[in-house]
């Protein structure tokens, strides 16, 4: 199997990568420190304040109370009130957050988007009676996409 022939700059970098991994590995194996010579970066998920600020400001655009938003996220009021302080959140609650910023976005855009909040609190009989913050406490937002679909499509139900 014939490889075609690389050109001067990648056979450059390929070389200063191996050079730079083989004496990564002699430093580590002679238990040399390696913050002199590289960066170290803590490999667990680093969720900034910037996690924090997103979920004030989501909060505050969907008009929720602390502990309805804290039922949002599936996690106390009391911890949401540190997340808000701008403690960093844990990676699963930063997913969430994640998660509910898109549903948001999605439901802004067939619902006016001061609205949400309301929305969010009163029951529909499109969700069998439940509020969607139910559903979405439950674990069924993918019953609240559906509707977004249909609502988007135009065609009526």
């Amino acid at each position: 199997m014939n490889n075609p022939p690389q050109r001067p700059s990648e056979a450059r970098l390929g070389d200063e990568m191996s050079a730079g991994l083989k004496e990564f590995a002699e430093r580590l194996e002679a238990g040399l420190p390696l913050e002199n010579r590289y960066e170290v970066v803590n490999s667990t998920s680093d969720h900034s304040n910037a996690d924090a600020i997103q979920a004030v400001e989501l909060r505050q655009r969907l008009r929720l109370t602390q502990a309805d938003f804290a039922r949002l996220l599936a996690v106390s009021v009391r911890t949401l009130a540190t997340l808000e302080s701008g403690t960093a959140p844990t990676e699963a609650i930063a997913r969430r957050l994640t998660e509910l910023e898109r549903l948001t976005q999605a439901l802004g855009e067939v619902i006016q988007v001061q609205m949400l909040g309301n929305w969010l609190k009163t029951p529909n009989n499109t969700l069998d009676g439940l509020k969607s913050l139910e559903v979405i406490e439950r674990g069924e937002t993918d019953r609240l996409w559906s509707m977004i679909d249909l609502l988007g499509s135009g065609v009526p139900s």
